[in-house]
């Protein structure tokens, strides 16, 4: 696995920062670093990425900006730009009784599904729009999109917010967030289900039926988590960028819940 751990003294202070793909082994053979350093750590923690170039953008990254004492390159670059997904990535202590499938599992919960912003490919998180722009749309429609992003639930849910819940964002409500007429909306609506940028589900309450709008969360992800619900409704785009252990288990719990 795509690895970042770091040492941490008795106060919790970060004192070294590094990668491995493989940790066990690399920590198991940890003899580089002045014996202080050693003697300081209290605590390993790591971190794991799903490709090498998000790991080691990650170290540079890291290393820049928090400056652990015994780390040497790296420490005098200065951070020019903040990643946000790098900031308030989860960390898991490191048990050195455990095996590498261990800690990939550690990202996946049946409750709210893959562990899936921090993993995702950072480098190509800077490349969204010109991603989108690559699909055809254009800077007016991405700052649309973008509008929808900032109103939606944990579940990238286009909603609208009202006596406390998020509700599913109806045509109207839709169409006053990104100022446009109602029939202008629903052939913006059509158009982006038809690249797949966002998904259209329908729901049978008591009174009436209810439809709800989606964002596909390769572009904008509103929770930390991709759930199974999020990702059997892009399936086929979000397979293409996942490992297999990870569709192995998304494919697992959907077939429990048939």
């Amino acid at each position: 696995m795509n690895t970042i751990y770091r040492f941490l003294d008795s106060n919790n202070n970060i004192i070294y920062i590094g990668k491995s793909i493989h940790i066990n082994e690399r920590i198991r053979n940890h003899r580089h670093l002045v014996q202080e350093c050693y003697d300081n750590t209290s605590k390993i923690q790591y971190t794991t990425f799903d490709t090498q170039n998000d790991m080691d953008l990650a170290e540079i990254y890291l290393i820049s900006k928090i400056k652990p004492k015994y780390n040497k390159i790296y420490k005098d670059n200065n951070v020019t730009i903040i990643i946000d997904e790098l900031d308030y990535i989860d960390w898991y202590d490191y048990d050195n009784t455990v095996q590498d499938d261990t800690f990939k599992y550690n990202r996946f919960n049946d409750e709210k599904g893959y562990l899936f912003r921090p993993a995702a490919n950072i480098i190509s998180t800077f490349k969204i729009n010109n991603k989108l722009i690559s699909m055809g749309l254009s800077h007016v429609n991405i700052g649309k999109l973008l509008i929808l992003a900032i109103n939606t639930d944990n579940d990238n849910m286009i909603s609208h917010y009202y006596n406390k819940k998020y509700h599913p964002a109806e045509i109207s409500h839709i169409s006053e967030m990104i100022n446009l007429c109602e029939r202008r909306c629903i052939k913006f609506i059509k158009d982006m289900i038809d690249i797949g940028v966002i998904a259209e589900t329908c729901s049978n309450t008591k009174h009436h039926v209810e439809i709800q709008y989606y964002l596909n969360p390769l572009y904008f992800l509103s929770s930390k988590y991709l759930s199974p619900s999020l990702y059997m409704l892009f399936q086929k785009q979000i397979n293409q960028v996942l490992p297999d252990w990870v569709i192995d288990r998304f494919m697992n719990f959907t077939d429990m819940i048939e």
